[in-house]
């Protein structure tokens, strides 16, 4: 990055952000390097190790500690649609007792689908007989009728617990 500086810019730059005795930027140090620069640097160096990521964002250069902010939200982005955490602990909870559990993970897996349909689908097309019922009917609820019909035909009848009677509620059709 120092091979990017310019003085004369850092000069100007350590003006526009106050860092003066007493001023709300006091004492940092500016390389002058330009915010589309910074970002090309960034971009060239996407895959920094995380460890190097924190040396950089703990640097006493404002632009070092910038482009470490820009590596750092690219690595975040990059990660949003990975969902191995999220399918995890959808499969650790299917056996949860707890309705709310199973809203909550049927929610879970409609958002999943929103951004990986094949992602979703996998997952009801592994789970989709012995799941909750909750839990289908929130992860299904954006997919096509007929999609929806055929994940709720793939549905097990579940057991009647022990000393509960069967609920008598009509289960609606699939549109």
């Amino acid at each position: 990055m120092k091979s990017a500086a310019d003085p004369a810019r850092a000069i100007g730059t350590a003006g526009f952000f106050k860092t003066g005795p007493g001023e709300y930027g006091e004492g940092d140090k500016f390389l002058g390097i330009t915010v589309p620069e910074a970002r090309r640097i960034a971009r060239a160096h996407r895959d920094l190790q995380a460890a190097d990521r924190l040396t950089l964002l703990h640097s006493p250069w404002h632009e070092e500690r910038a482009v470490a902010l820009m590596l750092l939200v690219d690595a975040h982005a990059r990660r949003a649609n990975d969902f191995a955490p999220t399918v995890l602990i959808a499969e650790r909870l299917l056996g949860d007792a707890h309705d709310l559990i199973h809203k909550a993970v049927g929610w879970l897996l409609r958002e999943v689908g929103k951004r990986d349909l094949a992602t979703l689908r996998r997952f009801l097309d592994d789970h989709a007989a012995t799941m909750p019922r909750t839990v289908l009917r929130y992860a299904i609820e954006r997919l096509h009728a007929s999609e929806r019909a055929d994940y709720m035909g793939r549905k097990a009848k579940e057991p009647v617990l022990a000393g509960r009677a069967p609920s008598k509620r009509r289960v609606r059709a699939a549109d």
